[in-house]
């Protein structure tokens, strides 16, 4: 291994030609790092090169195929792609401007020495032994060549600084710990980095400490190499979250780890019997949405033929991508992929399915589940159903169906790469929903993983909770407590969260990566969406025109290119392999990058589409399925021979009014609500806003009330729920408009009443717009005059002249909670304490009496007091006595006559407001006050017993997938009120409690979408 000092500048070869020497750096040994270390050394074999090149390759497995793909690797960790669906070469379809060498294999071809079938799902080692000898082919082809060297170094890239010569400066700490660390300067720099280790997330690190405490064994998200398996041995139950490719990982590395062995088994469907080594946990396994990964079926050695879309087309997607305000994913796509189905399996020969038929196939469990019923035995009825089904000669219904999927899965990453859907419907339903799904249906593991997976189930090692997956702490056992739904809790002693960890820019631990954060050298990218303002980051790395990383500043840096897993989101074809014949985005954008970097630096002549990013684009031939993983490929098609009328596709869900637009966007419609000034006393334009939107649903009833509205359903079903919110706020501080900011990595939307309670009031309108066929009925109140006196709320009158309004089984107040629930409220009592003494001038004070003195004892006992905490259904009240307010004097020479002492009592809910009146007169007892009380409200009690409150409690737990956070409201709010009425009620909503009424009020835009799957699924029953 050779390098340059830090400091050097990069020396042209002295065998190398006369002309321009450029130094280019590849980070990353992987399939896309070595795919561009070929292209370079193709590229110099162009008729017309000029110059030399030395080409840096960096990686701590620099020999063996990187990372993931080391060649030493166990033979247990499997490719999740058949052998004939791999290539690091170019082809024809991909238009390559460099030659393609006559030694170039496919994986198929290389692995045909070694006895592997081209559909065949070959050990990830033996695609890191095809890497490895595409790099040595490379090699050896440079080797022959005088214009380009390529040096190797097994280590990693610490950091990239800039020379004085603009030249790049890289320090790269060798694996060998006991090496010094190299420097080298180069031109440019070809970032091909994959999955990136990340810092343990919040939640993951308190289950971390938690294991450490108890003795229990735990493994945060990694890659399956990384994670030490054995630790899990000997114990009882070890929770798994997760039922993607990488639980099918952890089964095989738990298998290898006791010394267990499957054998053939002809007595039982799937083929194969589980042989304990002794010291297996049981499994008790399940995720969020409890989809199956069913394995892929076994086409045999013929690819089927793609199927062409003829519902969702390319012009369809051109007209849904042109929709200004955005689309929604459950109105305006879904409809559109199961009339996709069904067209495909009746152009097949099979009876066109209704609806309901096609959801039953691919939601077995139910789509967009919370729990299941017998969750354990229907999982395990799908994955047999699913295994044996792979086993034996191809399904054509399944294949039909899979095929059909395949390029719905194109068609709707066309949409998201294109900023389509609006943010709220892309995290909710792509990312939080479809992508999940559609990784079930079409990249699922190879059938051998289906077999052992019900071998284990057979030894009975293997328990499914189905979605719903919740995983908690049992303080009393000192075990990880698990459950889903209605399911029977599981005590663990261990817990797996079998899944890679999440892209994340401000989560990487490559020092690398944190140095470019810290330098502004890269930045996080923004979710492509109509809605640009309120666009949340993404946690990919920008770059513009698919490959260069955009600055703080803003700026394309044109010496760097990045390929890879960390720019996910900004570049199509993220697949960790290419298949032949496919114009795989892999290969193509390799051969991108190479090319416009010789071109940048004078060694070969531009060509007119090197000048713009896919321009060369070809139809894919047919008879090829698509590389697994590739999810944002913009493989253009040929037209469809019928093509959907886009008149005909469902109408956007949600309402546009004159003011406000609700349309599943809660970022935007909360900023919205905060734009319209609503200080208590000037709710009006408010309240015609929000009155604009509702009037436009069909299913609601709307009446008003001076500044109050009240929307109902009338559905006649039999429990109804009141959501209530106020429009007013405190007054404005200077922070109005509201203002999208990040810091620290979060976004938050802040403004006067972006806490209280803007955001609470978005989730509830939401909620009244949308949901049109609830499983309660609802009732939606928003009033104005909370935020002063109770005389001016308008609930008081509300109560009295319309309380028809105010009945319902339920209430929900949306201050502000966190996103948990906050249950009950303390009362408030405010009372005014007067002093009297005698007027005198202050010059000869012996004549008067100094009333505002007589309040000093007062004071003092204030100072004093030591208040109550209460603790009421396990919740803590802590009760508050304070002066908040004192005055009196007539001028600055006199005594004073007259003094007074607002002093505000919160007393637990267990206390009524008489009793708290009776409890001050006591602290001031024997002082000589006049006490009269100027306000009181009772407060109420948390009812946590109550089956409304457990229901909600219960949905709350199912879409956050933890225990909810239950505490005590220690301020009061109108949750009083409606108990008051009869009414049992909790507070619940995003937002900081802390924020309210502060110059910087501000919410965290993460917590709006959970607080609203959690109010939906409620009211729902889903």
């Amino acid at each position: 291994m050779t390098s340059a000092p830090l400091t050097a500048s990069p020396a042209a070869d002295p065998r190398a030609p006369e002309g321009t020497h450029t130094s280019i750096a590849i980070i990353g040994a992987g399939p896309r790092g070595v795919v561009a270390l070929e292209r370079l050394v193709a590229a110099v074999q162009e008729p017309g090169f000029r110059g030399s090149l030395t080409v840096h390759l960096i990686d701590p497995y620099v020999h063996s195929g990187g990372s993931v793909w080391r060649s030493d690797q166990t033979e247990t960790l499997l490719m999740n792609t058949r052998t004939c669906d791999t290539t690091m070469y170019p082809d024809e379809s991909t238009a390559p401007r460099f030659p393609i060498p006559a030694s170039a294999q496919t994986f198929a071809q290389f692995c045909e020495a070694d006895g592997f079938e081209i559909d065949d799902f070959a050990p990830r080692r033996q695609h890191g032994r095809y890497i490895t000898a595409v790099r040595e082919q490379a090699l050896a082809d440079a080797a022959a060549l005088p214009a380009i060297e390529i040096r190797e170094y097994e280590g990693s890239v610490r950091d990239i600084e800039r020379g004085d010569e603009d030249e790049q400066l890289l320090r790269i700490e060798p694996r060998d710990p006991s090496a010094s660390h190299i420097g080298i300067a180069v031109d440019s720099v070809i970032f091909a980095l994959g999955h990136l280790p990340t810092e343990v997330g919040i939640r993951a690190r308190a289950f971390q400490d938690y294991a450490a405490v108890h003795d229990l064994a735990f493994a945060a998200p990694a890659n399956p190499l990384d994670v030490d398996y054995k630790q899990f041995l000997g114990r009882e139950k070890v929770a798994v979250q997760g039922m993607g490719l990488n639980f099918y990982d952890a089964l095989g590395m738990i298998v290898e780890a006791a010394g267990g062995r499957f054998e053939a088994d002809d007595t039982v469907p799937h083929g194969l019997r589980y042989v304990p080594g002794g010291r297996e946990p049981v499994l008790v396994v399940g995720s969020r949405t409890g989809m199956v990964y069913r394995p892929k079926p076994d086409t045999g050695p013929n690819l089927p033929k793609r199927h062409r879309p003829t519902v969702l087309t390319d012009e369809v997607i051109d007209e849904l991508s042109g929709r200004v305000h955005g689309i929604d994913y459950e109105d305006d796509v879904l409809p559109l992929i199961f009339r996709e189905l069904t067209d495909a399996l009746a152009s097949r020969g099979f009876t066109p399915p209704e609806f309901d038929d096609v959801e039953a196939e691919l939601f077995p469990l139910g789509r967009r589940a919370v729990s299941a019923e017998d969750a354990h035995a229907r999982t395990v009825e799908v994955l047999r159903a699913a295994t044996v089904r792979s086993m034996r000669e191809p399904d054509g219904r399944w294949l039909a169906l899979f095929r059909a999927l395949t390029a719905v899965k194109d068609q709707v990453n066309k949409l998201a790469e294109r900023g389509a859907f609006s943010t709220g419907s892309y995290l909710r339903d792509i990312q939080g929903f479809l992508r999940n799904a559609l990784a079930s249906w079409t990249s699922g593991p190879p059938v051998i993983r289906g077999q052992q997976l019900l071998a284990l189930v057979d030894a009975g090692l293997v328990e499914f909770t189905g979605p719903g997956m919740y995983i908690g702490k049992d303080v009393h056992s000192g075990r990880f407590l698990v459950h889903a739904g209605g399911t029977s809790a599981h005590l663990c002693d261990g817990l797996l969260m079998a899944h890679l960890p999440a892209v994340d820019l401000d989560a990487y631990t490559s020092p690398l990566i944190r140095s470019m954060v810290r330098r502004g050298d890269v930045v996080n990218a923004r979710l492509a969406t109509p809605q640009p303002d309120d666009a949340p980051a993404t946690g990919s790395i920008e770059v513009a025109e698919r490959l260069f990383p955009v600055t703080a500043a803003g700026d394309a840096v044109a010496d760097r290119f990045f390929l890879g897993v960390p720019v996910t989101a900004a570049q199509p074809g993220s697949a960790i392999t290419a298949a032949p014949g496919t114009g795989a985005p892999l290969l193509r954008l390799a051969e991108q990058a190479v090319e416009r970097l010789l071109v940048a630096e004078g060694h070969i002549d531009a060509r007119e589409e090197t000048l713009s990013a896919f321009a060369t684009l070809r139809p894919e031939p047919e008879g090829v399925p698509l590389a697994d993983g590739e999810e944002l490929d913009l493989r253009p098609t040929e037209p469809a021979p019928a093509v959907a009328d886009p008149e005909s596709a469902p109408p956007a869900r949600g309402v546009r009014g004159r003011f406000l637009t609700v349309d599943g966007d809660l970022t935007s419609l909360t900023r919205q609500l905060i734009d319209i000034e609503s200080v208590s006393g000037n709710e009006t334009a408010l309240a015609d806003a929000v009155e604009d939107v509702l009037q436009r649903c069909d299913h609601l009833t709307v009446e008003r009330d001076g500044d109050t509205l009240c929307a109902r359903t009338s559905l006649g079903r039999p429990t109804r729920v009141l959501l209530a919110g106020h429009l007013d706020t405190v007054p404005v501080a200077g922070n109005l408009p509201a203002t999208l900011r990040v810091l620290n990595g979060v976004e938050e939307l802040a403004g006067r009443g972006a806490a209280d309670m803007k955001a609470g009031l978005a989730m509830m309108l939401q909620a009244a717009v949308l949901l049109q066929d609830p499983s309660a009925d609802i009732t939606l109140i928003c009033y104005d005059h909370e935020e002063v006196a109770s005389e001016l709320n308008s609930l008081t009158r509300i109560a009295a002249t319309r309380p028809e309004w105010l009945q319902a089984d339920f209430a929900i107040l949306g201050e502000p909670t966190n996103g948990g629930i906050e249950a009950g409220c303390k009362g408030t009592l405010r009372v005014i304490a007067r002093a009297t003494g005698t007027a005198a001038h202050s010059a000869r004070d012996w004549v008067g009496h100094n009333a505002v003195h007589d309040l000093a004892p007062a004071l003092q006992r204030l100072a004093d007091y030591e208040a109550r905490r209460a603790v009421i259904d396990g919740l803590e009240y802590r009760e508050a006595l304070n002066a908040v307010g004192i005055g009196g004097g007539i001028a600055t020479n006199v005594i004073p006559d007259s003094a007074h002492l607002t002093i505000n009592y919160r007393f637990a809910p267990d206390t009524s407001p008489e009793q708290a009146e009776e409890h001050v007169r006591e602290v001031l007892a024997g002082l000589d006050l006049d006490i009269d009380v100027d306000d009181a409200a009772a407060g109420a009690l948390p009812g946590l017993t109550h089956p409304m409150v457990r229901s909600f409690t219960d949905a709350l737990r199912r879409t956050s997938g933890g225990d909810p956070v239950v505490e005590a409201k220690q301020g009061w709010t109108d949750v009083a009120r409606f108990t008051q009425l009869g009414v049992p009620a909790i507070n619940f909503a995003p937002g900081d409690p802390l924020q309210c009424h502060t110059d910087d009020e501000h919410i965290r835009t993460d917590q709006l979408d959970p607080c609203y799957r959690a109010l939906e699924s409620f009211l729902t029953g889903r």
